[in-house]
């Protein structure tokens, strides 16, 4: 089972299939924002604490270099997906049954998809910076918009050794940046808007979320 599917991190027992087709091989799986590790399981008991899990590391994969493929069920193989990677050999891992399987290919077509889109973000922020960069007027049209000085800064003394805090700055500077940090706001609220939409979307067709 997979848990935290929702959160940073979520891990889980799956089946790998091998090159052959036939041989089956136990592996721990742990999954992360951007990276998918495969261990295998190394069980050991201890006379302290008992039964001790441990974990050989087997493989990993990076989220944004990998494809989510479902599988359909043969008489061989049931309950299995497929990872592809772009320069690594494909894995295929089979889970306990459906459920097992739709909670994993849900976690991970949704860590897939933020990956891309991530990055998409990042590149419209940065082409929005390029056309548009910050310009300030002259300080003798805009006084607001001269340099950080002592003359228009007031640094509060240390209280209890503490870091100083700036008091009193420019308000130009702090109208400006606010202005910026609510633009860049309302642009990733847009974005992770239509980000959950598309993933809820692509779930519910798919089967793996039950639309009540």
């Amino acid at each position: 089972m997979v848990y935290g599917l929702w959160f940073s991190s979520s891990e889980g027992d799956l089946l790998k299939l091998g090159a052959t087709g036939r041989k089956l091989t136990e592996r721990h799986v742990f999954l992360f924002d951007g990276l998918i590790v495969l261990c295998k399981s190394n069980n050991r008991r201890s006379s302290v604490t008992g039964q001790v899990g441990e974990y050989r590391y087997k493989e990993k994969f990076l989220m944004r270099m990998v494809e989510i493929l479902d599988r359909e069920d043969t008489e061989e193989v049931r309950h299995s997906f497929e990872i592809r990677p772009r320069d690594q050999p494909n894995v295929v891992l089979l889970a306990k049954n459906t459920e097992d399987k739709n909670t994993w290919m849900a976690a991970l077509v949704m860590l897939n998809t933020r990956s891309m889109l991530e990055r998409t973000l990042d590149s419209i922020l940065l082409d929005e910076e390029k056309q548009h960069p910050l310009r300030l007027p002259d300080p003798s049209v805009y006084q607001f918009a001269m340099e950080d000085s002592e003359s228009n800064i007031i640094i509060e003394e240390k209280e209890n050794s503490g870091t100083p805090l700036i008091k009193v700055r420019t308000r130009g500077f702090l109208v400006v940046v606010v202005v910026m940090q609510c633009s860049i706001v309302v642009i990733i609220i847009i974005f992770f808007t239509h980000f959950f939409h598309c993933v809820y979307t692509y779930l519910s067709l798919h089967g793996y979320i039950t639309v009540s």
